[in-house]
């Protein structure tokens, strides 16, 4: 059964709207739109563009904002410790490639991305 996990008032999705430009490592960008962001999701959670965003740097920054405010952190609170880094092999791939502890939808990694992606090779190239 999924875990129940309250929306995330739209207040504080306009504030993480609201970092995303400080983060963006790209001007222009087919994937969001120039927007910095995919979407949201069901639980009212910003999805930031693995292309233009740096995902590492927003994180931070949203923990630190979170932190500030005692309804997220009763929402979130338990996502926001830092936890130790993975053993080697399939539990530390796993690890990166999921959403981040303390981020309830702000990915740094694409989860989604086609895994031949990287080591496609073009036509034409030498």
């Amino acid at each position: 059964m999924k875990k129940e996990v309250k929306r995330l008032p739209d207040a504080h999705l306009q504030a993480a709207k609201d970092m995303l430009p400080k983060h963006r490592k790209k001007k222009n960008c087919k994937k969001c739109y120039d927007r910095g962001y995919i979407g949201t999701t069901d639980d009212n959670m910003l999805v930031p563009c693995t292309q233009c965003v740096d995902g590492d740097a927003l994180l931070k920054e949203w923990k630190e904002y979170v932190k500030k405010f005692p309804e997220l952190v009763e929402l979130y609170g338990d996502s926001l410790e830092d936890k130790p880094e993975a053993a080697e092999g399939a539990d530390a791939k796993k690890a990166k490639s999921a959403v981040l502890p303390g981020s309830r939808g702000f990915v740094a990694k694409a989860a989604t991305q086609h895994p031949s992606s990287s080591t496609h090779i073009r036509r034409g190239a030498i």
